[in-house]
């Protein structure tokens, strides 16, 4: 599975990129809006993580972008703001999920898992029929397949190399 981070602060970034590569994810980073906008436009991912204060073009900008442009990707939105009114603009937006900082770690892998449960379905026309972490076991095209989170033999499985 393939993770697009949108993260203006160097440290939390590479953290999340290295952290996410150590759970068998493959990871972009992008540290600004006008970046991260143009790899969200140009390549597949599986979900973004997006932060929204960024430089260039702010986090809500670029997602009102990406959902214009018809990119149907799961966002999670990692941010400071934190206010009832913040989330509401965010998911209103188009984000699929809000976390705000500071967060647990585990949450932001759990939540980024339950984001990405769907994504079989949407872009392979395989179904997930039984989930145990990183490892899922799918459906289709009459046949079951194993597949496991960032692995690329999982990936020629679904027809996604």
């Amino acid at each position: 599975m393939r993770i697009l981070i949108v993260e203006d602060e160097p440290t939390l970034g590479k953290q999340l990129k290295s952290t996410l590569e150590q759970t068998g994810y493959a990871v972009d980073l992008s540290t600004d809006g006008e970046d991260g906008h143009f790899m969200g436009s140009t390549e597949d991912y599986d979900a973004v993580i997006l932060d929204l204060g960024l430089p260039e073009i702010d986090g809500l900008t670029v997602l009102g972008m990406w959902r214009r442009e018809g990119r149907t990707f799961p966002v999670l939105v990692l941010t400071a703001r934190d206010s009832w009114s913040d989330k509401v603009a965010g998911l209103d937006a188009g984000a699929d999920d809000y976390l705000a900082k500071p967060f647990q770690t585990e949450e932001l892998i759990a939540r980024l898992r339950a984001l990405i449960r769907r994504v079989p379905v949407e872009r392979s026309g395989y179904r997930v029929v039984r989930y145990e972490g990183r490892y899922h076991t799918v459906r289709g095209g009459g046949r079951t397949a194993p597949y496991i989170v960032g692995s690329e033999d999982s990936e020629d499985v679904l027809g996604r190399a």
